[in-house]
């Protein structure tokens, strides 16, 4: 466990397990600067009578923001809003903000994507008039048992679909068929490579996932993801040499395939050791996909 690698923006609610990481990042930290100004913009915003509250979201609000970074600024209004702001990128001050105007009772009743809650997570409170950003925040801000599960058993089936898995032919009701060098059979070697590119991104999600942790998408995956509580031995080593395209050639592709078998095949460990699959990982998607629950014509 990465314990010094924990924050205070990394403490999901109690229904799931603590996850965080601390900017590592060079340059010029201007995220001190930029709360600042995000606090002046939010005070001549809060005093609308529908404003109910604001947040600071972004690399700012989670400690590390630079010249290229905007001010990520969410303004909540509980009825009329009108006059209130304008959402979208737009300048204050000298000072570059992206700007999210948000009715409150929408954003209460309504599934919030992963990607929103990993934005949330680091969320800095800047005006709360009544108490209702916070309990808003620790309402949506989960990632439960269930989900985890899914994404989980989802992500292995779709590594089957791209070649990945643990042995050839059927496991846990699922059909391992394909084979990771089909590409290189066919004779297609930039296509092999492509293919083992798009596995890559399903290996750091089903990473995130075992790690209790909401993934953030793919801007900042790969970053973020060297910051999990638990990693595969090597795995920042591992990861890169999987990411690196040296050539186009068959002999390229099986030093990325033999990076990436070694950290799956750690990740697959130990999941299997937490007792983590379903008997039935096939029948189990197909249950719980909103995709193939629907009726086909």
């Amino acid at each position: 466990m990465n314990k010094s690698k924990k924050n205070k923006f990394g403490l999901l609610p109690e229904t799931s397990k603590p996850f965080g990481y601390v900017a590592d990042l060079t340059g010029r930290n201007l995220a001190r600067v930029h709360r600042q100004i995000a606090s002046e913009y939010v005070k001549c915003r809060c005093n609308h009578p529908s404003v109910v509250g604001a947040v600071l979201i972004g690399g700012t609000a989670r400690g590390f923001s630079d010249e290229y970074s905007d001010i990520d600024v969410v303004i909540f209004y509980d009825g009329d809003g009108t006059g209130i702001a304008t959402s979208g990128e737009q300048t204050w001050s000298g000072h570059d903000f992206d700007v999210t105007v948000v009715d409150y009772r929408y954003a209460l009743k309504t599934l919030w994507t992963m990607t929103q809650r990993w934005s949330y997570l680091g969320a800095e409170v800047l005006c709360d008039t009544a108490g209702k950003i916070k309990r808003l925040l620790k309402k949506k801000i989960t990632f439960p048992a269930e989900e985890r599960k899914n994404i989980i058993v989802t992500s292995i089936i779709q590594l089957s679909w791209y070649g990945i898995g643990l042995k050839h032919g059927i496991w846990r009701g699922c059909n391992f068929r394909q084979i990771p060098r089909m590409w290189l059979h066919r004779g297609d070697v930039g296509s092999a490579h492509r293919r083992l590119t798009l596995a890559t991104e399903t290996l750091l999600d089903l990473l995130f996932a075992y790690n209790h942790a909401l993934n953030p998408g793919e801007k900042w995956k790969l970053h973020v993801v060297h910051f999990l509580p638990w990693l595969p031995i090597h795995f920042r080593r591992r990861i890169n040499q999987v990411i690196l395209v040296k050539q186009i050639t068959a002999q390229d592709f099986e030093r990325r395939l033999k990076n990436f078998m070694l950290a799956y095949r750690a990740i697959m460990k130990r999941i299997q050791g937490d007792h983590l699959l379903p008997r039935d990982i096939y029948h189990h998607m197909l249950s719980h996909s909103g995709y193939y629950q629907k009726t086909s014509i």
